[in-house]
C-alpha cells in the first residue's frame, strides 16, 4: 500500500522513493493511467526508454524524467550491468504549483544541475524518507516532514530545460512582450509561469540571456519613453507619469532623477535650451 492511497495531510507528501539497479532481463514498465501523484525519474548511471509524445526516446544517464499526475508511463529497462536508477513519488499542494512554474508537459526531460549534487540530495531524501515513515500505519513523524519537503524543494530547483533553444525562444519572447507592454502593468510572476519557470529561474535566465533583468529593461523602456514625451509634448509630469506605468507621479520623478541626473521638468528645460 503507497501513502498515495492515504489523503494527504501536508501541501508536500513523499509517497515513495527508492533505486533501482541493475538488470540481467529487458522489460517494459506499463502503466496505462499513469499515477495519481508526480513521479520523478533519474537516471544515475546507464540509460532507459521512455514513450514521450507517441515515440519511445532514450533517455542518457544526467536526466531526470518528471511525469504529471494521470498521465501514462511507459518505460523500457535495457539489460545493463550498471543500470542505476533513483525514483520518487511526490503529491501535494505546493508540489503541483512549483512543477508547475517549470513544466506545464505531461512528461518532460530535464538536465540537472550537478549530477554529483543531484544524486546525494535524491540519496538524503530516501534516508529521510525511511527514517520517517512508520511501516505500520503508512504515516509520517511531523518532525521529518520539514527536512523530506526542503529536500524535494532542493531537487526540483536542479532541474534544467533539457532544450536549451526551447528555453532561449521563451525567454526572448517574453523579452519580446514587456518591449510591446512596458507601459502597463506587468506581473513578472505571471511572464515566469508562461515560460514555465519558476521567478527565481526566470529572472536568472533573462539577465542572463539578455544581458539587464526584466524590472531593469521595464524601468529602461519607461524612462526612454518619458524622454520622448518630454522632448515633444506639453503634457505635464502627472499625465506622463500616468502614460507610460507609473501610477505615482512623485515616484516617477524620482527614478527619472536617479536614472538620467535631472528631474523631469529639468530635463524639458535643458532640451528646449
Amino acid at each position: 500500500m503507497y501513502l498515495s492511497d492515504i489523503q494527504a495531510e501536508f501541501s508536500v507528501q513523499l509517497n515513495i522513493c527508492g533505486t533501482e539497479g541493475k538488470n540481467h532481463s529487458a522489460y517494459t514498465m506499463l502503466r496505462p493511467n499513469g499515477r495519481s501523484d508526480y513521479y520523478l525519474l533519474y537516471i544515475h548511471e546507464g540509460y532507459l526508454k521512455i514513450r514521450i509524445d507517441g515515440k519511445m526516446k532514450n533517455i542518457d544517464e544526467g536526466k531526470c524524467v518528471v511525469f504529471a499526475p494521470n498521465v501514462s508511463h511507459e518505460v523500457f529497462y535495457p539489460v545493463n550491468e550498471k543500470q542505476s536508477i533513483y525514483y520518487a513519488h511526490v503529491t501535494g499542494t505546493a508540489i503541483s504549483e512549483s512543477i508547475n512554474m517549470i513544466t506545464k508537459k505531461p512528461i518532460s526531460v530535464f538536465s540537472v544541475k550537478s549530477k554529483q549534487l543531484f544524486s546525494l540530495t535524491f540519496m538524503q531524501l530516501m534516508e529521510e524518507f525511511l527514517k520517517s515513515r512508520n511501516f505500520e500505519d503508512n504515516t509520517f513523524k511531523p518532525t521529518s516532514t520539514v527536512k523530506i519537503s526542503a529536500l524535494i524543494f532542493q531537487i526540483l530547483d536542479m532541474l534544467r530545460p533539457e532544450d536549451k533553444d526551447s528555453c532561449d525562444d521563451v525567454i526572448f519572447d517574453s523579452m519580446r512582450y514587456i518591449s510591446n507592454h512596458f507601459c502597463e502593468d506587468i506581473n513578472l510572476e505571471k511572464c515566469a509561469s508562461n515560460c514555465c519557470l519558476s521567478v527565481s529561474r526566470y529572472m536568472h535566465l533573462f539577465k542572463e540571456k539578455i544581458g539587464i533583468s526584466p524590472y531593469k529593461l521595464i524601468v529602461f523602456l519607461r524612462i526612454e519613453k518619458a524622454k520622448n514625451l518630454l522632448e515633444n509634448t506639453s503634457a505635464n509630469v502627472t499625465e506622463i507619469s500616468e502614460d507610460i506605468g507609473f501610477s505615482d507621479p512623485a515616484y516617477f520623478s524620482r527614478i527619472f532623477k536617479n536614472k538620467t541626473g535631472l528631474s523631469p521638468s529639468e530635463y524639458r528645460k535643458s532640451f528646449k535650451k
